[in-house]
């Protein structure tokens, strides 16, 4: 009886780490692609339609697979709606400036 509370115990600690190692995962990963399309879409340098093709492209090669690729897509279809973000503050950080 005590080795099978004990299995038992040992068999749900690791599920338990599984499960919270699969979800700091996945966050991870949204971070990671909100990064990428973040830096497309505040950089001053890039047109609307290099933006819109940049992204589409992480689509396509699957870079982007958390996040809601439908709705980017469709965003990124057509590229005069496509917004422009202001310059992300983690830009900033990363190249050292403050404002």
């Amino acid at each position: 009886m005590l080795g099978a509370a004990g299995f038992f115990t040992f068999l749900g600690t690791v599920i338990a780490q599984g499960v919270e190692s699969y979800t700091a995962m996945n966050l991870e990963r949204q971070k990671y692609e909100y990064e990428l399309i973040s830096s497309i879409l505040s950089d001053p340098e890039i047109e609307k339609n290099d933006a819109a093709n940049q992204l589409l492209f992480l689509i396509k090669i699957e870079a982007i697979q958390a996040l809601n690729t439908e709705v980017l897509e469709e965003a990124a279809s057509t590229p005069e709606n496509l917004p422009k973000l202001p310059e992300a503050p983690l830009n900033r950080r990363a190249a050292g400036t403050s404002r």
